[in-house]
């Protein structure tokens, strides 16, 4: 299950990273806002993680940690969907608000499901060498917006973090569903 779940981490940060640092420059490209504007969307993914963190964590004590995550990713996958084909503004703009309620609501829930596959010997350790492993994967996704949309466009390079995350849902819907059978 460990490994499963890196692969999910590895596609989930690999989206957080290319669609928080590339953010503010979709936005101005590829949806006409000020830059004013855009920066105000990119601060408000911030408040959302602060809002969401907590939220998220407290739901997955509640009913599961998984499902949560699996939930999380869809979500996101939603509002990239939203903010891509978003053709005004005030869509844009909730789009930016749903894919931001799923990105941060993945690692409060996923980092704390993960502490529990450790052993406890060894448990900052592990999760220390997974989380540098899906970081330093994660961190090659500003590279990959830059080729993309440079040769094509910025909403293709997000549309590519629709694969990514759509391959962490998988993988989490599996491990939910056969540890539930």
């Amino acid at each position: 299950r460990a490994r499963s779940l890196l692969l999910a981490y590895v596609c989930v940060s690999f989206a957080w990273q290319g669609f928080l640092g590339f953010l503010p420059t979709f936005l101005r490209v590829e949806k006409s806002f000020s830059p004013v504007l855009a920066g105000g969307a990119f601060a408000s993914v911030f408040v959302i993680a602060i809002i969401v963190g907590p939220l998220a964590g407290r739901l997955g004590d509640a009913i599961s940690r998984v499902f949560v995550g699996v939930i999380a990713t869809a979500v996101a996958i939603g509002g990239l969907i939203v903010l891509i084909t978003a053709g005004n503004v005030v869509i844009a703009v909730i789009g930016v608000v749903i894919v931001a309620t799923g990105l941060r609501a993945y690692p409060p829930v996923m980092q704390a499901y993960l502490i529990g596959l450790f052993p406890k010997d060894s448990m900052g350790g592990d999760l220390g060498a997974m989380k540098t492993i899906w970081t330093g994967i994660g961190s090659f996704a500003p590279t990959y917006v830059g080729v993309v949309a440079t040769r094509w466009s910025y909403e293709l390079a997000f549309a590519g973090f629709i694969g990514c995350l759509g391959v962490a849902c998988l993988v989490l819907a599996v491990i939910h569903f056969s540890a539930e059978s």
